[in-house]
């Protein structure tokens, strides 16, 4: 890593005071580091961290959450944990994995950022696709929709889809919840949606992303989010989805849309360690298991794919 960029000045006063003693070389055999208590590595700076200062450690995972949980980019709290000297010590991928461990592992509680106010609660221009190819050059920002949870999709995509093949009413399951795109929109057309997923992350996301958006719904007279249509969020596995979705009085056939988002294999984890995260499955596993993921779906299910990387390589 460069030393491009600079230290965001409205984050400078939070920069832990020990960086400032920590060295970032190279000479012929590579990249060292020289950290606060004198010892040089040339292996992961933060599993010194992790080893040696515990204490100081859990103190900056606490300050990442924070601050990812208030809205900042992780590339943007990347930069101010720099070197005394100005290179970077780490990746935003360090961070965004030490946040989730953190979540998973119950040390800590994410609370993403409520908004104060809503500019819009629906789209100010939106056209139904019309071709086999949709292309959405920004990612729409109604709402509370954040693109900020890894690997989402755009708004538009699931409205599109909602509106095309589900009526008022009708039930849609998300298979891969994530950040809740898609039982945001279900509740704002007025659609029961239940939400899936694995990882405590996404789980404290969508239910505080949900929590917040009733909140600012019920002091705003140009919205109506009625109670019976408010979605549920359900902790589990979705290749086990007919027991999961069965326990809320859903059958074969009794949902009109599912959404499936598959894991990207290796080069997306929904969690870092889950024995049960199906992002940590072979990618056959994974594809054989569509039909399965399909069981409550009468007539339609959307299922994206990403780009399926196997050692850094698309197959």
């Amino acid at each position: 890593m460069t030393a491009t960029g600079e230290i965001p000045h409205d984050l400078a006063y939070l920069r832990p005071d020990q960086l400032n003693n920590v060295v970032v070389s190279w000479d012929d055999r590579g990249r060292q580091v020289t950290c606060f208590c004198n010892r040089t590595l040339r292996t992961s700076i933060v599993s010194h961290f992790k080893e040696a200062h515990p204490d100081d450690w859990s103190e900056w995972v606490e300050l990442f959450t924070t601050l990812v949980s208030s809205g900042f980019a992780l590339k943007k709290v990347m930069r101010l944990f720099r070197a005394g000297n100005g290179p970077l010590l780490f990746s935003w991928t360090v961070i965004e994995r030490a946040v989730r461990s953190a979540v998973e592992d119950g040390t800590l509680v994410y609370k993403p950022r409520v908004m104060k106010k809503v500019k819009s609660w629906e789209p100010e221009s939106f056209e139904a696709a019309r071709s086999t190819v949709w292309d959405f050059p920004r990612r729409g920002t109604w709402a509370v929709h954040k693109g900020d949870y890894r690997g989402n999709w755009p708004p538009q995509l699931v409205r599109d889809l909602i509106l095309r093949y589900t009526e008022p009413g009708d039930l849609l399951i998300d298979a891969f919840m994530g950040g809740g795109t898609s039982l945001i929109e279900a509740w704002l057309l007025d659609r029961k949606s239940l939400g899936i997923d694995v990882s405590e992350l996404a789980i404290q996301t969508t239910e505080g992303r949900l929590a917040g958006m009733a909140g600012l719904a019920s002091e705003d007279p140009r919205v109506n989010l009625r109670e019976e249509y408010r979605p549920v969020v359900i902790r589990g596995n979705a290749l086990r989805l007919k027991s999961l979705v069965s326990k809320y009085g859903v059958s074969p056939g009794s949902a009109r849309l599912i959404c499936v988002h598959p894991p990207y294999v290796d080069s997306l984890k929904y969690t870092n360690r889950h024995s049960k995260d199906p992002s940590h499955s072979r990618s056959e596993d994974i594809l054989s298991s569509d039909e399965h993921l399909c069981w409550t779906c009468v007539s339609h299910c959307g299922i994206w794919r990403g780009l399926c990387r196997v050692n850094r390589r698309c197959p």
